[in-house]
């Protein structure tokens, strides 16, 4: 018979059995459950890679155990080609929701970056689709527009930037070429 004193100071009585059939896990369980780190592995920082905090909470990839320290590895942020090295007590393994989570990020990032850009960055003149429909950019910056502001369309409607898709950057707009527009007869 086992008893476990709830939060609110309710006492429940019961087998280990009944615990672990109502979803109870017990710490000691699940410190067993976990599969130590290995090399190639992605992992989540849940604290510092050498003095910086800023990375807590990045998905890392574990290149290589250094020589001589068992539990330090060298580690890549996804999405950097700088290794840092870190703790293993500074890392949990990642699931593949987290993995993936952080791969679109980076390909994000990426697809914005290829034209100049910060991800969610609109300028005036950009076409955009929100909703199935499809709208020109009318009140942006040449900084872009990335705060919660929204984005102002040629309907005078406002929508945030995170909602809209971008279709085509100004700058690949034949329409829009310099100062000059092209006309066609």
């Amino acid at each position: 018979m086992a008893k476990i004193t709830l939060e609110n100071g309710m006492v429940i009585e019961g087998t280990i059995g009944e615990f672990k059939e109502m979803g109870v896990k017990f710490p000691v369980e699940e410190a067993q459950d976990t599969e130590p780190l290995k090399v190639g592995d992605y992992a989540k920082v849940v604290g510092f890679i050498g003095s910086r905090e800023d990375y807590n909470g990045t998905i890392v990839r574990l290149d290589k155990e250094w020589s001589g320290e068992q539990g330090r590895y060298n580690v890549t942020p996804l999405g950097e080609s700088s290794m840092a090295s870190c703790d293993a007590k500074n890392l949990v393994k990642a699931t593949e929701d987290e993995i993936e989570a952080a791969k679109r990020q980076q390909a994000e990032i990426s697809r914005w970056s290829a034209i100049g850009r910060k991800p969610n960055e609109f300028k005036t003149g950009d076409i955009v689709r929100n909703g199935g429909e499809i709208f020109e950019v009318e009140n942006g910056s040449d900084k872009g527009l990335t705060g919660a502001v929204g984005v102002r369309m040629t309907n005078y409607k406002w929508r945030f930037p995170e909602n809209i898709e971008l279709i085509s950057p100004v700058e690949a707009r034949f329409d829009k070429v310099g100062s000059d527009r092209v006309e066609f007869e």
